[in-house]
């Protein structure tokens, strides 16, 4: 395609459409430039203003963030930026909400407007109900590639960017409401992006050798992106992705009653009350770790401790309930503070009606984010008392669904087991982008995406040298069929031409 189309390549799309396509394609370089510059996407400056709720279960705390439908910022928090699964029964159907998906003839701000709110309403005239499909549960742009782009048909290409290091990126062709698009995912040493985008956005008839060129010049990559040729590319892709694709989940789970606002309190609790066990019995199944074979959470396997698990949507759960932890007065509670301070989402069940939950209390840097279920402890086991809940995390974690609803109360039944095991997977992964976390992964994803890169050189200067070889020439020329497209790995493999 000459310079001419190329300018016009996006003449079909709408002009607002090509505007907006090309400024998140612009961002996903200039969003890895800042943060390895030490910018992070969100900072701890970030401050809650006072909220005029009342009867919230936590203590307004420096650094944190409790969600509610009237909470502001001094400076703004974003929304988790990660795709949403729906209709997890059937992944080869489900739907994936992307951070950008943007088609023709959608107004830009549909972008934002995909978060839709989940409506859970319960009172004693209606019954509560909850389909599974309708939480959205947050992917990783792992899972994406893992369950979505591996073993289909792709074009993946890969560059040394002078700025940001190490650059991969892969698309597929596909159809989505009877329009063409390409679904790209972006690695970065920083993060990885996923959009959906429209192909007329790249011209009509356009190769892929086209779309990669132009995904360089809009990405502002330098030097350009060049499609790999190495045959296990998907596999080796596939590699780096599996030490961030998570399936095995340990969350924090302790018990807080009227007038206790100490860790010493709060850990020193022993026998739990029918309230507490009903929670509990409500998050998954009691197992003794001598007997039990699964994920162990950092727990001793052959101890005679108990423990709280489950599977859910194929995530397996190790629950680190604090009363069911070894405890011993006279070494400071070392070993309940090992497990649980070194989870990353916290349920706090807090049995009481005016005591409220800080997190200040549990002084752990790994700790980012607690959903406090809270019940009046005069309620009786079978009555229609519901939980109220409430969410707080840390300021470098952004929001993240399901949000919690305007009256913040749940039946005490599977629904809100549903909601609440959604929740904490969504915070958990929603805690990976705070900078903590970032400096972690970006330290793996760079030395992962750097050893791939060098695999690609070094395949395509063998390949280089073998196709200038004697050899190389005596089976083309055996063939006398030059225009035939062989592969580099069939060619070498061959020992004489076709017959």
């Amino acid at each position: 395609m000459s310079d001419s189309e190329q300018s016009t390549s996006s003449a079909n799309a709408p002009r607002s459409t090509s505007n907006f396509i090309l400024n998140e394609l612009s961002k996903i370089k200039s969003s890895s430039k800042r943060i390895l510059s030490g910018d992070a996407r969100v900072t701890s400056n970030n401050k809650v203003k006072s909220c005029d709720c009342r009867d919230h279960s936590i203590l307004e705390t420096a650094g944190y963030w409790t969600e509610c439908e009237r909470l502001h910022f001094t400076s703004p928090i974003p929304y988790q930026p990660v795709m949403m699964l729906h209709n997890v029964s059937n992944p080869d159907n489900a739907l994936i909400t992307p951070v950008s998906y943007l088609l023709d003839g959608d107004s830009t701000s549909d972008y934002y407007s995909y978060r839709s709110e989940i409506s859970l309403e319960s009172s004693p005239d209606t019954e509560y109900t909850l389909q599974q499909s309708q939480l959205p549960l947050a992917v990783s742009g792992e899972e994406i590639y893992k369950y979505f782009f591996h073993g289909h048909q792709q074009v993946s290409s890969s560059t040394t960017d002078e700025s940001i290091g190490s650059v991969i990126v892969t698309f597929i062709r596909d159809t989505y409401n009877s329009q063409d698009v390409i679904r790209l995912i972006c690695r970065t040493v920083c993060e990885m992006s996923y959009l959906v985008l429209p192909i007329s956005f790249f011209g009509d008839r356009v190769r892929d050798d086209q779309i990669v060129s132009r995904l360089s010049k809009y990405m502002n990559i330098t030097p350009s992106l060049r499609i790999a040729s190495l045959p296990e590319f998907p596999d080796e892709l596939l590699k780096i992705d599996t030490p961030f694709i998570k399936q095995h989940v340990k969350i924090g789970v302790i018990w807080v009653k009227e007038n206790q606002t100490t860790l010493d309190d709060i850990f020193n609790n022993e026998n739990n009350s029918p309230l507490f066990d009903q929670f509990l019995d409500l998050l998954g199944d009691r197992v003794r770790l001598s007997e039990f074979k699964g994920y162990d959470g950092g727990l001793p396997q052959n101890s005679n401790l108990q423990a709280v698990v489950t599977v859910w949507r194929n995530i397996e759960f190790m629950f680190h309930v604090s009363t069911f932890l070894p405890f011993v007065e006279d070494e400071r509670l070392l070993e309940r503070k090992r497990h649980i301070y070194n989870d990353i989402v916290c349920f706090v069940f807090l049995e009481a009606k005016h005591t409220k939950f800080s997190p200040s209390v549990m002084t752990s840097k790994v700790l980012h984010s607690f959903i406090v279920v809270q019940i009046d402890p005069d309620a009786s086991l079978n009555d229609s008392t519901p939980y109220r809940v409430g969410v707080v995390a840390r300021n470098t974690v952004p929001l993240f669904d399901c949000r919690v609803p305007p009256n913040r109360e749940f039946p005490r039944n599977s629904a809100f087991r549903e909601w609440l095991l959604t929740k904490a997977v969504n915070g958990e992964r929603a805690s990976y982008s705070s900078k903590d976390f970032c400096a972690i992964h970006r330290r793996t994803r760079r030395q992962l995406l750097d050893k791939l890169l060098d695999q690609i050189e070094a395949y395509d200067s063998e390949k280089k040298n073998y196709e200038n070889s004697n050899q190389y020439q005596t089976v083309i020329n055996g063939c006398n069929c030059r225009q035939w497209n062989y592969s580099y790995q069939t060619i070498k493999n061959r020992s004489a031409p076709d017959p």
